[in-house]
């Protein structure tokens, strides 16, 4: 199809990075929220550099699971590789300020978003097939979490009030 007169291939190469660059950045959102719901990070967090099979027995997971779920976060660079024998891992404090510490400037609320709509997808999907929508109670916290991103930015959301940022 890119080869059919009219369709300039530049643009279709346009369309093919940015698109998997959408969906990379979906998969790896994914393997955070999977991450912070498991207790890998917090489990990481001071630790010091950890093999996947230590990690794995803090967290009382699967050591191959943990072990694929770190070359992917050390991949996306949300990890630091630090070793080769044995293979360690690490969360720099930097990362840990972001994911897990919620009174830190650099907290990331926004991984609540993530969650709530991939949760939503199917509501999504289904109102543009019938034409009816879904109430906004049924999307979740949305409300808080967007307070969250915007106290964080030191301005008020949608519903706070000042009593909400004390």
């Amino acid at each position: 199809m890119a080869d059919s007169p009219g369709i300039d291939a530049n643009l279709v190469q346009e369309h093919l990075q940015r698109l998997s660059g959408y969906f990379s950045g979906g998969g790896t959102a994914a393997l955070v929220q999977t991450g912070l719901e498991l207790g890998l990070f917090a489990a990481m967090r001071d630790a010091g550099p950890l093999t996947s099979g230590q990690l794995a027995d803090r967290t009382g997971l699967h050591e191959r699971w943990v072990r694929e779920w770190l070359y992917q976060q050390t991949a996306a660079k949300v990890l630091d590789f630090v070793g080769e024998e044995p293979e360690r891992f690490v969360l720099s404090r930097e990362a840990a300020a972001v994911l897990l510490e919620e009174d830190s400037p650099a907290f990331m609320p926004m991984l609540r978003f993530f969650q709530q709509h991939m949760a939503l997808s199917g509501e999504v999907t289904n109102a543009f097939r019938t034409g009816v929508g879904y109430s906004f109670d049924e999307g979740g916290d949305w409300r808080a979490a967007q307070n969250d991103l915007a106290l964080g930015a030191g301005i008020d959301g949608p519903g706070s009030t000042e009593s909400s940022r004390t």
